[in-house]
């Protein structure tokens, strides 16, 4: 297949292995930068471009996808925002010698679209690289709302537990007998246990046998 601008990007390769009782793993990493050259009125000129999907309040490390010159210093511009600053603002960071790969410290939702350039610093405008932001946003874990249910009741009365969520999220009930505190059952609807349309947990004609954790 062509190889493109969004197939740049930081390549693993792990491989592990065991030798007698050792477990032993083994990483390389390889720098994919995919670009263009071309000459333009005798110059030699290399531009590259690519969009970056990130998560916001995580950290994301972004690669100039520009050929790496060990001689060259990378700088870098945000070209499409004038209030987003790299000098003094700890949210930004190299982390190397060269300036190649820069470190943003948790997103934030306002960053999506954040247009970044780099290029060779003396080498602007025969070379550019271009990374665009694109912010998603993580969906949280349904929010649980239970409510302690530890009691202590007659034999032969119906109980009932409670849990809830603020969604639609799906809620399966499981049984831990006393005793035996390494097997769980799940619980279906039958005689002895009904689940209502809201959740909770209906246990019929509670015996000794329905003592749980």
């Amino acid at each position: 297949s062509v190889v493109q601008y969004n197939h740049s990007g930081l390549y693993l390769c792990v491989v592990t292995y065991n030798n007698g009782r050792k477990r032993h793993v083994f990483s390389e990493e390889i720098l994919l930068a995919v670009h263009e050259r071309s000459i333009v009125d005798g110059e030699d000129r290399i531009f590259s471009q690519t969009t970056l999907n990130v998560y916001a309040g995580r950290s994301a490390i972004i690669d100039c996808q520009l050929p790496l010159k060990s001689n060259e210093k990378m700088l870098w511009s945000i070209l499409n925002r004038t209030d987003v600053s790299f000098e003094n603002n700890h949210r930004f960071e190299f982390i190397d010698k060269n300036q190649y790969r820069l470190k943003i410290r948790r997103i934030e939702e306002f960053d999506n679209d954040l247009l970044f350039e780099c290029y060779y610093e003396n080498q602007k405008p025969s070379s550019q690289g271009l990374i665009k932001l694109c912010v998603e946003r993580i969906e949280p874990p349904p929010i649980i709302i239970f409510v302690p249910n530890n009691q202590t009741i007659p034999v032969g009365v119906d109980v009932t537990f409670t849990c809830q969520t603020k969604d639609n999220a799906n809620i399966q009930w499981w049984f831990i007998s006393n005793g035996r505190s390494h097997k769980s059952n799940k619980i279906e609807n039958s005689k002895k246990y009904k689940i209502d349309t809201n959740h909770d947990l209906i246990v019929r004609h509670a015996d000794k046998f329905d003592l749980s954790e």
